[in-house]
């Protein structure tokens, strides 16, 4: 309803928190946070409502790099699950989901070395391709990616990143 309102986001943790009203369901105010973006982002593609969708996916990619990343690999594991139950594959959020966690995921934590039992099979078929990426790109001097959903054409061509192109087909979605 807030962003109905004021079209927009909070953007301060506490107001966040106050809004969803579940400041007691979890230790990590961050995963809260995290889970009703991603909850939003799924009523919002549910109600076909782009422009809401775009503003919770950018809201999340920005809030990511401010410390909203700040919680264990067993919530970025949980985050991935609810992500892909119910957010079509085209979409930039599920790709930004997966490169975060290929970022901190190590097999030198044993607790880690069985995520594929907790992961979809989906996200794991993203993080190898993406792990490939890695090993086989030199990634110095590599274009960024740009994870936000540009609302209009023009926001776009205007960005100097990388976006993702969907294919269909591959089930697979290529930065160009």
């Amino acid at each position: 309803m807030h962003y109905i309102y004021t079209q927009s986001l909070p953007s301060d943790s506490k107001e966040f928190i106050h809004l969803i009203d579940k400041a007691k369901s979890h230790d990590n105010q961050n995963w809260l946070i995290a889970e009703s973006c991603i909850e939003a982002y799924k009523l919002a593609e549910h109600l076909c409502a782009p422009i809401f969708r775009a503003a919770i996916n950018n809201h999340f990619i920005d809030r990511w790099s401010k410390g909203l990343a700040d919680m264990d690999i067993f919530d970025k594991q949980s985050l991935i699950r609810i992500a892909f139950q119910g957010i079509t594959g085209e979409r930039v959020l599920l790709q930004f989901l997966v490169d975060r966690y290929c970022e901190v995921w190590r097999l030198e934590n044993m607790y880690e070395q069985n995520a594929e039992e907790h992961l979809p099979r989906k996200s794991l078929l993203r993080c190898v391709r993406r792990y490939c990426e890695l090993q086989n790109v030199p990634q110095e001097g590599k274009q960024e990616r740009c994870y936000l959903e540009h609302v209009n054409e023009g926001g776009k061509e205007a960005c100097a990143k990388l976006h993702m192109r969907w294919d269909e087909e591959a089930e697979h979605g290529f930065f160009e």
